[in-house]
């Protein structure tokens, strides 16, 4: 057995012991989003986001390029599941270490690209931990799923829809504790294809505009497939092939 498969049995074990019930709460660094000076870029990446450090707190920075969304912010109270946005800034992420803009920077194609400081969690994702374990036993993967019910849950009750569920964009701690990333930050652009095409989107969303909080549910749902077999559904399937089967639908509703 190799080192990260023996590490994740071990987050295993203590998500279903509880162990992650202990941890104390999160709490917000000492620090101002719009000046770098308050935060230091240490170099390194984590699950797509930058590790930044303020003082001897962590948290990740993360890209977004789009306008001013007000309501990205309003998952007013924290909850132990979901990861928590810290604060926003329009600050260009190169921008926090020294040196001259390359080309390829996202701050040179999209002018208006947003930083967003999340809480730090110091662990893997839930699809990496499925993967290297060729699927978690049942009682691991009840474990986990209560904890995503129970994030998605506080997320709907403040309003909000994830629109974007998917092991990738679950993280679970050393300690196993489950937790939910970009909540609030995420738009479904039905224009897009690499959108539809994915795995996790419930179907009503490729049928009607005006879907609701149940399109999370479904993605739950996908997840847990993704948890038992270490795989998401449709794996075998081409992006090619996703989009055959769902383009029917689009042009029934004039989504095209």
């Amino acid at each position: 057995m190799n080192s990260k498969v023996s590490i994740y049995r071990d987050v295993l074990r203590a998500c279903c012991s509880g162990d992650w019930r202990r941890d104390p709460p999160a709490s917000r660094p000492d620090f101002d989003p719009d000046n770098k000076r308050t935060y230091e870029d240490t170099g390194l990446k984590r699950c797509g986001a930058s590790i930044v450090r303020v003082k001897n707190h962590m948290m990740a920075a993360k890209l977004l390029a789009e306008g001013p969304n007000p309501k990205r912010n309003v998952l007013r109270e924290p909850h132990r599941n979901v990861v928590i946005l810290w604060g926003q800034s329009q600050l260009c992420l190169s921008s926090m270490r020294p040196r001259q803009p390359q080309p390829s920077d996202l701050t040179m194609i999209y002018p208006g690209v947003f930083i967003l400081f999340t809480e730090y969690v110091e662990g893997e994702t839930i699809a990496a931990l499925a993967r290297s374990l060729g699927g978690v036993e049942e009682d691991g993967a009840r474990s986990i799923t209560r904890q995503i019910l129970s994030g998605v849950e506080h997320i709907h009750r403040q309003g909000l829809i994830h629109h974007d569920i998917k092991g990738e964009n679950i993280l679970i701690s050393s300690t196993g504790c489950v937790k939910i990333a970009d909540a609030g930050m995420t738009r479904i652009d039905v224009s897009d294809a690499r959108v539809l095409a994915s795995p996790f989107l419930a179907p009503e969303v490729y049928m009607t505009v005006d879907f609701d909080c149940a399109i999370d549910i479904w993605s739950v749902g996908a997840v847990i497939v993704e948890l038992l077999t270490g795989r998401h559904p449709w794996a075998d399937a081409s992006v090619a092939f996703l989009l055959l089967k769902v383009m029917p639908l689009l042009s029934a509703q004039n989504i095209t």
